[in-house]
């Protein structure tokens, strides 16, 4: 059982011991543990597993509080940072029983778009397209059609997938 009361230090702490199965803890943390810890938990955390954990469980969590954190986590030197907290980002504005606010989505997507024009990797990148086009935003949509030209596979299906959600929602 996770204390309800429990601090971002413990949780990067409880997150950053060392286990060959971080499974139940991640588990435990969706379910228990409170959003204001876990998003200062990622503002603390020092390792780069933790960092891209903590944004798994914001984005599982659909933590709208986390947006301006997970933005941040956008320019994490690592890339398995970048790419869980454009997931999350996407996520979070882009799934749940309500509409994210307005400002909230235009904060997720103009840190995406930011994030889009500098980024090198095609895993990121990847999760990117799809991640802007589950914001609902039109006007991702021609960041979306030039990745239809990226060199990388992976970055042109999800274009493609995207352009096709954004599609579907807009006819909606």
């Amino acid at each position: 059982m996770i204390d309800r009361n429990l601090g971002p230090e413990a949780i990067v702490s409880a997150l950053e011991e060392e286990t060959p199965d971080r499974r139940p803890l991640m588990w435990r943390l969706e379910r228990e543990a409170p959003a204001p810890a876990l998003v200062g938990a990622l503002e603390r955390a020092r390792r780069p597993l933790t960092r891209q954990l903590l944004c798994d469980l914001l984005g599982f969590r659909l933590v709208r509080s986390a947006v301006p954190a997970l933005a941040d986590a956008l320019d994490d030197p690592v890339v398995g940072v970048r790419a869980s907290a454009a997931d999350a980002l996407g996520k979070i504005v882009g799934y749940g029983s309500r509409p994210a606010p307005a400002g909230l989505v235009d904060a997720a997507s103009a840190a995406m778009r930011d994030r889009w024009a500098v980024e090198e990797s095609a895993a990121v990148r990847g999760v990117l397209a799809f991640s802007l086009a589950l914001t609902g935003d039109p006007s991702v949509r021609p960041v979306l059609e030039s990745a239809l030209d990226d060199p990388e596979e992976q970055v042109r299906s999800a274009a493609e997938s995207g352009l096709a959600r954004l599609t579907v929602e807009a006819s909606s």
